[in-house]
């Protein structure tokens, strides 16, 4: 959707997600965490994070940074 990452602030979400998503705690109030996924909505930078996300998170840039270093190691 080319739209900003908003998921729940678990290990594994921060693993993939690094700094690039918005992170909410399981027990978050729901207001909140609406209140502030359109306040990061209404910020202007979103087309250069969009340009960001097509280009970080390809399928291939994927299997670059961390299937092959998986498969044969940071050498």
């Amino acid at each position: 959707a080319r739209l900003p990452v908003f998921c729940s602030d678990i290990p594994v979400m921060r693993e993939v997600g690094t700094r690039d998503a918005h992170y909410f705690r399981l027990d978050e109030d729901p207001y909140k965490i609406a209140t502030e996924m359109l306040e990061v909505l209404g910020k202007s930078g979103i087309p250069a994070y969009r340009r960001k996300v097509l280009s970080t998170y390809t399928w291939s840039a994927i299997f670059s940074s961390l299937i092959v270093p998986l498969l044969y190691g940071d050498a």
